[in-house]
């Protein structure tokens, strides 16, 4: 296995699960696959009462967190999950660990044995994009602007406000130099994602795309309520509104209970797909994964994606900077859903992402 997939790189979740939601028309009984990441959008799926979710990773480090998660939601009401995950503050996460070792594997629990400080300082921060969003958050964004205007970009006003306050306060010189030089891709790859993660990309810059999707959210939604953008310019979450939808209060529970219908795969997709009977899947959240491969992996991806579709079965997924859409290139099997497609992406709360894409599976 290569040794970028061989470390944690993502904590949290940064793609928004509402507009899955309304894509993927889960109903219930249905059978969902999705790619872990951090499981926190896999978890989501529950909430749609499907029979089963098939949470698929490459990388063995993002399925021993989403384990942890799971034993952690199992034993804990959610107010200890939500100070032992890191949340909230909590005095003694270790000693929680220990009450909820016994769901492990005593692989696993080894693996965090090894690895405790990580749980001392709240699992939720300890991906590599997470401390990059820290990295910024440090020693970049005071240099643009000063904490009391941050507050003021965050706080709840109406849209004109929001627009006019980001054109004459925000946009200044400093936030367009300062993302310039840190939101390229020679220092996202070294600290926040990995040069493998742009193997795909063509050269050229790529701060200015980002750039223009910040000012998409920042400017033309309501920060105050937006998950993403208050965890970025603060690395908390200031109230019950702004959490991650999986833990807010009228998920938690229900999650819970429909726990055990998660079945955690690690591998590639393709060879994971090899081992499903044709028919399955009737949903797929398949990340943006298409943005590691070459075209003609992709297409090859696509039929064992096809084989394995049910009837009426729907797909969603992303692009960051690599345009890959499967009904570019198999318009038999695979329609655009066009309209919902740009419509879910003009509301997407995560907003880092230059594409959102939902497609029918025709059989």
């Amino acid at each position: 296995m290569p040794k970028a997939f061989e470390e944690l790189y993502y904590a949290q979740c940064w793609e928004d699960p509402l507009l899955n939601q309304v894509a993927l028309e889960i109903q219930p009984g249905d059978t969902v696959l999705g790619i872990c990441s951090a499981g926190d959008n896999v978890l989501m799926h529950l909430v749609d009462d499907p029979g089963k979710v098939i949470a698929v990773d490459f990388n063995p480090v993002q399925l021993r967190l989403m384990r942890l998660k799971l034993a952690a939601i199992r034993q804990l009401e959610r107010d200890d999950f939500l100070a032992f995950a890191g949340f909230h503050r909590h005095n003694d996460r270790e000693a929680v660990f220990r009450q909820i070792q016994s769901q492990l594997s005593e692989e696993d629990r080894l693996w965090w044995e090894q690895h405790m400080q990580m749980i001392r300082d709240g699992i939720i921060h300890q991906g590599k994009f997470e401390r990059f969003f820290a990295l910024f958050r440090r020693r970049i964004l005071p240099l643009m602007h000063s904490r009391k205007r941050v507050d003021k970009l965050l706080r709840e006003k109406s849209e004109a406000e929001q627009r006019q306050f980001y054109d004459h306060r925000w946009n200044t010189w400093r936030w367009k130099l300062m993302f310039r030089l840190f939101f390229n891709r020679r220092v996202i790859s070294r600290s926040g994602r990995s040069e493998a993660h742009f193997a795909q990309v063509e050269e050229g810059e790529i701060s200015s795309a980002f750039r223009w999707r910040a000012e998409r959210v920042l400017a033309g939604q309501q920060p105050w309520n937006n998950p993403y953008l208050q965890y970025i310019f603060r690395g908390t979450y200031p109230d019950e509104e702004c959490l991650p939808d999986y833990v807010k209060a009228g998920n938690y529970d229900l999650i819970r209970r429909r726990i055990n219908r998660l079945d955690l795969r690690q591998g590639d997709l393709g060879t994971v797909l090899q081992s499903l009977d044709e028919g399955t899947i009737r949903a797929w959240n398949l990340s943006d994964i298409f943005e590691y491969l070459p075209k003609e992996q992709v297409v090859n991806l696509g039929n064992h994606i096809y084989r394995t579709s049910a009837e009426n079965a729907k797909l969603s997924y992303w692009n960051l900077l690599v345009p890959r859409r499967l009904s570019d290139y198999e318009s038999n099997k695979f329609e655009h859903r066009k309209q919902l497609s740009g419509q879910l992406w003009q509301q997407d709360r995560a907003f880092v992402y230059g594409d959102y894409i939902t497609e029918n599976v025709l059989k």
